[in-house]
């Protein structure tokens, strides 16, 4: 953060050319990169509702409309 008496007025960040959409949500949104590996969480996920699946559901609905 560059300052000038004390308020904001420019930020460094990443040359947009160099940097991936990672490196500019990370220095122009403030998210955090993630930890850990995928594998590791999908197996922790829950069994999917049982059912048919949304998108038929929205079709019947939408069907059924006109």
């Amino acid at each position: 953060m560059i300052t000038d008496r004390g308020q904001a007025i420019a930020q460094l960040v990443p040359a947009p050319e160099s940097a991936s959409a990672i490196d500019r949500l990370v220095a122009e949104r403030g998210a955090q990169r993630g930890r850990g590996k995928l594998l590791d969480v999908l197996g922790k996920l829950p069994q999917p509702i049982p059912g048919p699946p949304s998108a038929q559901l929205l079709d019947e609905l939408r069907s059924e409309r006109a």
